[in-house]
C-alpha cells in the first residue's frame, strides 16, 4: 500500500515547537483553499484545515524559518490516533510531514535541503 501525500498551503499560526534532539517537534496547521463552480456556475470557495507534524531534522528546519503566512510544500503521509476528549473516543488524523519546503521565504537560498525522507513505498 502507499501512503503518500503532496500538499501546498499556507500556514495559519507560527508553528508550535520542542523538544530536544533526535526527539525535537513542530507543529502546524495548513489551508488549502479550493474554488469550484456550484450547480448554477457561480464560483465557490472552500477552506480545509490540516494539521502537520514534524519531527527531528524537518523540525528544525520548520521551527527556524517557517512562520504564520508562509506558503509551504509538504510531503508526508496520513497517520491515525486514537483520543480520548472528557470521555468522549475520537479518532483522530493527521500528517506527518517528511519533508518541508517553504516555497515564498526571503531567505529561501538560505534554507537547507531536508532530503531525510523515508520511503513509503511496498516492498
Amino acid at each position: 500500500m502507499l501512503n503518500k501525500l503532496l500538499l501546498i498551503g499556507r500556514m495559519t499560526a507560527e508553528p508550535k515547537t520542542g523538544g530536544n534532539p533526535p526527539l525535537n517537534y513542530a507543529f502546524f496547521t495548513i489551508a488549502l483553499n479550493n474554488k469550484y463552480r456550484d450547480k448554477n456556475g457561480a464560483v465557490q470557495e472552500h477552506t480545509e484545515y490540516i494539521n502537520i507534524s514534524c519531527f527531528g531534522k524537518t523540525a528544525d528546519i520548520v521551527s527556524e524559518y517557517a512562520t504564520k503566512g508562509d506558503l509551504v510544500f509538504i510531503e508526508g503521509n496520513i497517520v491515525s490516533r486514537n483520543i480520548n476528549t472528557n470521555g468522549i473516543k475520537m479518532q483522530k488524523i493527521e500528517v506527518h510531514g517528511n519533508k518541508v519546503r517553504i516555497l515564498n521565504s526571503p531567505r529561501r537560498n538560505d534554507i537547507p535541503e531536508n532530503n531525510n525522507m523515508q520511503d513509503d513505498y511496498p516492498d
